[in-house]
């Protein structure tokens, strides 16, 4: 503790602020005072804030990121940039929106059943699992895409079935029950025993 008041009043504690620097194309003289006034208001890091800016990844975006940067190491600052035009990270600056669909984001979706207790027997079949629940958008989804733009795939295919046994929160033994390629897809049963 006593280490810790000697560096706070020696001013050579650690940075824990990282304000936004709301990056909307000002001048070069602007944001080299920007990071002058940062600094000087004790913080030794920045958060560079892309979404506002006109030319984000273009031109004039990588000219004030050579200001930002250059005012950065002049002042032993330390530089955070946030990394797309807006939310969700991975919108690549919209560079996804048409791209070949290989590029396209892809997910995975699981179920997960309940088992019965050790030594006894469960069935199911495959076919009520071959294809994903409908989409349903989650709140962050439905606030960022253009769902009226949303490509759809046809695609989707069954990967395989594994039964877990869990316990104190993690996973002890698991046994894959149905592997890719199966082409039964019925009457699969896991036995479970101690």
């Amino acid at each position: 503790m006593m280490d810790t008041m000697q560096r706070l009043l020696k001013n050579q504690q650690n940075n824990y602020i990282f304000p936004f620097l709301w990056m909307h194309g000002e001048s070069e003289e602007t944001l080299r005072e920007y990071m002058g006034a940062i600094e000087s208001a004790g913080m030794g890091a920045v958060c560079v804030e892309s979404r506002p800016h006109p030319d984000f990844m273009g031109v004039k975006w990588w000219k004030d990121m050579d200001v930002i940067l250059d005012e950065a190491k002049k002042r032993h600052m330390k530089v955070w940039i946030l990394d797309d035009s807006h939310f969700p990270t991975g919108y690549a600056n919209g560079a996804l929106e048409y791209a070949d669909e290989k590029l396209c984001w892809q997910s995975l979706t699981y179920r997960v059943t309940d088992c019965p207790e050790p030594g006894q027997r469960m069935s199911f079949s495959a076919g009520q699992y071959e294809k994903p629940d409908d989409w349903v958008t989650n709140l962050n989804e439905s606030y960022t895409m253009n769902l009226d733009q949303v490509r759809r795939f046809e695609d989707d295919r069954f990967l395989g079935a594994v039964a877990l046994r869990t316990g104190g929160g993690s996973v002890e033994e698991m046994q894959e029950i149905m592997p890719e390629g199966d082409e039964k897809r019925t009457g699969h049963t896991a036995l479970w025993g101690k």
